[in-house]
């Protein structure tokens, strides 16, 4: 049964908002019906955390922490990572979320 984004969005610990922001830029697997509602195989959301390697921008678009706080933790060994002209983390935790400030 397809997913709508706020149901991959609560898998991904993401917003909807990210979710459609990946299927219009392509990088999330999806379809829109006849009313411009995106919905998601649960193969292609599987897939797509299953990617072993993501661009310091796609990082930060799934978790929603600033793109230099993503280097910032490349550069420190605090997620994997390697540069190679632009830095790539080679493993995503999906535990890492961004928490609000009060």
């Amino acid at each position: 049964m397809p997913l709508d984004p706020s149901q991959a969005a609560k898998i991904l610990e993401c917003t909807p908002f990210s979710i459609r922001k990946l299927l219009r830029k392509g990088k999330l697997k999806g379809k829109k019906d006849s009313k411009g509602k995106w919905s998601i195989q649960p193969s292609d959301l599987e897939a797509f955390i299953q990617r072993k390697a993501f661009t310091v921008s796609e990082w930060a678009e799934r978790t929603g922490y600033h793109p230099e706080t993503i280097r910032r933790w490349l550069r420190q060994n605090i997620i994997p990572g390697e540069k190679d002209g632009q830095w790539i983390a080679t493993s995503i935790g999906r535990k890492l979320k961004k928490t609000k400030k009060k």
